[in-house]
Parts: structure tokens; C-alpha cells; sequence
């Protein structure tokens, strides 16, 4: 279904007034993704410009939204972000803020309910090889058939993680068995895929994504 070109200017001019370095174009993406039913994951907020561009996108559908970040101070971050600032610039902006769990992704992967499938997955939490890897393990297999799971700063240049984590976990899907994902599209720095396969090919998870 085609987005109307308003309603997207609209929500991204809201969520611009909330400080972050993520760009209009992949925010643009970003918002089409996030545009449907079901329940939407988003690992790493920072203040909260990817957000509200999610739960403007969310609230199209009622779709409900569960934000994850442990709030790691950033180098060189003046204004270090926290669950309070992150609610603030939320609600300045006339947004309730979603169910955010204060915590690592990793911690929040034993929290989040497990019968909970997930319709659209973004990941920008901490982009080491090591975490970005752990979270493709542990969140993907969570995602439904027909869902999303976007990434972002994939060939940023100075941040190899997050592209070395990627490439390594879809490979590790690419056999004679058929790809359990699809590569449906990049703007900027955001790659994303969708799910084609069910739960029960999930077994090769444990050979993604260390080659």
C-alpha cells in the first residue's frame, strides 16, 4: 500500500524536532516499515527521533510499540541521554511514549514475553561485532512471517559491527534449504529484511552468524 507523501512529511517533521544524527531520507524508510499491525520492537532510542518515527507509523494500525535502551553514556555526549530526557522530547511533541524496558538487549530478551511475535523489529543498540551479533540471535527468531527487521548504520564507515553482524547472519541462511529472509531495501544507512519462513527452519540460527 502506497504511503501518502504528507502524512509521512508530517511525521517526520514532528520527530525532527527531537535531537539524533538519523537522517530524513532512512527516516522517511524507516516510517513505511514500521507502518503496520502487530506489535514493534525497537533496540537502541538514544532520545527518540527513531521513536516517534515509529509510533506515529504505529499508530496508523494500533499497533503497539516496546522500546528497548540501557541508556550507555555515548562518547563525547554532553547531554547524555535517559529515560527521562527520551520521555520528554516524546511528549513535547504530543506523543505517549511506548512500554520502553530500561535495560541491555540482552537482558530485555529474557523480559519480553515469548508468545509476543514480533511484526517489525529495528535494531540500533550497540554496534560491536559481538552485540550486534547477539541481538540478531536473539531477537530475529522472534520476528513472524511477513515482519521486518531493520538495522541501522549497515557500511557506515567508521562502525564495522553492524555490517560484518549482518553479512555474516545472512549468509548463514543462504543454502539449498532457501533463505529464511529477504533483503527488501537500504536508504542510507538502514538495511532491512523480511521474513519469508517460519519457526521450524530456525534451527540454522545456531550457525549464524560466526561463519
Amino acid at each position: 500500500m502506497r504511503v501518502p507523501a504528507e502524512e509521512i512529511k508530517k511525521a517526520l517533521d514532528k520527530s525532527f524536532s527531537i535531537p539524533g544524527l538519523y537522517r530524513r531520507q532512512e527516516a522517511a524508510f524507516l516510517y513505511k516499515l514500521a507502518r503496520r499491525k502487530g506489535k514493534l520492537v525497537e533496540l537502541g532510542c538514544w532520545m527518540g527521533r527513531t521513536t516517534s518515527i515509529m509510533l506515529q507509523a504505529a499508530s496508523i494500525w494500533h499497533a503497539q510499540m516496546t522500546t528497548v535502551d540501557a541508556f550507555t553514556p555515548m562518547p563525547n555526549d554532553r547531554k547524555a541521554a535517559t529515560p527521562e530526557r527520551w520521555k520528554k522530547y516524546l511528549i513535547k511533541i504530543g506523543l505517549i511514549p511506548p512500554t520502553l524496558l530500561a535495560m541491555t538487549t540482552d537482558e530485555a530478551s529474557n523480559v519480553y514475553p515469548p508468545d509476543q511475535d514480533v511484526a517489525m523489529l529495528f535494531i540500533d543498540a550497540n554496534h560491536s561485532l559481538e552485540m550486534v551479533t547477539m541481538d540478531l540471535i536473539k531477537w530475529t527468531p522472534r520476528v513472524k512471517v511477513g515482519g521486518i527487521v531493520a538495522l541501522h548504520d549497515m557500511f557506515f564507515p567508521s562502525i564495522t559491527g553492524v555490517c560484518q553482524a549482518v553479512t555474516n547472519w545472512w549468509c548463514a541462511y543462504r543454502d539449498e534449504q532457501g533463505p529464511i529472509w529477504e533483503y527488501i531495501g537500504q536508504r542510507d544507512f538502514t538495511i532491512a529484511f523480511r521474513r519469508k519462513l517460519s519457526g521450524e527452519h530456525e534451527d540454522r540460527i545456531g550457525r549464524a552468524p560466526n561463519g
